[in-house]
């Protein structure tokens, strides 16, 4: 039996009942159905081609009135994101587009959606485009594309829990009110071309559980607190922080003390910077860090006595760093 609306599928007298539909990874080829064919599964709710190498433009969804979850990522989609059904005009709360040839502006609103994935395509608009879509966007991806402009406030997504636009063309300063996001636990900026320092939000946040701002031109101290240390930003401990990656950048001044508050860190990535002074006996408190690398900087001294018995990565390789040091 087919329920299928794909160019060469005969639909299926039950169509109208069908609800959920999931042909993931099945190879289908071939291009998405026409209106006429559409008319015939109203009540369909949730759709995922995703993974079948379908090929040509999206069709007007609008005669799916029921649809909620959409999900074509991974095929060879192109042309334009077509506005129509994310103006509200569908209960759409899932919307996968990610890893096709979709070029052109991102859509002006997107409705309901509170999952949009647009990730690995063609698009290109600067990406203040963002302050007039939907408040209740939780999972937001729109990395590796040609999206340029400043970051805006974003003060609108208090529900926003992860955002990724990495490998785009981003510029400018970070917003500080994108750090004061209440549900914030994943943020990937990087391969961008931001500057300026990292604002003290992203750090003073309870949520804040992944950061990656590498390659970009960032300055600045390196914002891990010590309020008493001039050279740094004054911020809070981060005690939520699982990942921080500041690799390549132009980060300058010293690793502070205060690194050994941030006892859930598992991976924490310096390299490429500019930093100097020397590393801090702390480290040794980060007793679940697994990954370290501090490398291609201009750090000084002895290596600290004493590391976590957890490492499974350790990489200070052109510094200026003497000594040996223990596991402990």
């Amino acid at each position: 039996m087919s329920i299928f609306f794909l160019e060469g599928f005969v639909s299926s007298p039950s169509a109208n009942t069908v609800q959920y539909v999931n042909m993931r990874g099945n190879d289908l080829g071939g291009s998405l159905w026409g209106t006429d064919a559409m008319k015939l599964f109203r009540n369909l709710r949730v759709l995922d081609l995703g993974d079948n190498g379908i090929v040509g433009e999206l069709p007007d969804f609008g005669q799916l009135p029921n649809l909620q979850v959409l999900k074509l990522g991974s095929n060879r989609l192109s042309g334009l994101v077509p506005g129509g059904f994310l103006q509200g005009e569908l209960p759409l709360v899932e919307l996968d587009l990610s890893g096709n040839e979709f070029s052109g502006l991102l859509p002006p609103s997107i409705g309901n959606c509170q999952i949009v994935d647009l990730s690995r395509n063609l698009l290109s608009d600067d990406i203040s485009v963002l302050t007039n879509w939907n408040a209740d966007l939780e999972i937001l991806d729109l990395s590796s594309n040609s999206l340029s402009g400043s970051i805006p406030n974003l003060m609108q997504f208090q529900g926003l829990t992860m955002l990724s636009i990495r490998n785009n063309s981003l510029e400018g300063n970070l917003p500080s009110a994108l750090g004061s996001l209440p549900k914030l636990n994943t943020v990937d900026l990087s391969s961008n071309r931001l500057d300026g320092p990292i604002p003290h939000s992203f750090f003073a946040s309870m949520t804040l559980t992944n950061l990656n701002l590498s390659s970009n031109h960032l300055t600045g101290g390196i914002p891990l607190g010590g309020s008493h240390t001039s050279e740094l930003l004054v911020l809070s401990s981060g005690p939520a922080m699982e990942s921080l990656d500041l690799s390549n950048n132009l980060l300058a001044g010293g690793l502070p003390s205060d690194i050994g508050n941030w006892g859930r860190l598992k991976l924490l990535n310096l390299a490429y910077n500019n930093l100097s002074g020397q590393l801090p006996n702390e480290l040794s408190r980060l007793s679940v860090l697994e990954y370290l690398n501090l490398s291609h900087n201009s750090f000084s001294g002895n290596i600290p006595d004493k590391l976590p018995l957890t490492l499974k990565f350790f990489d200070v390789a052109y510094n200026n760093l003497s000594g040996r040091s223990q596991k402990t």
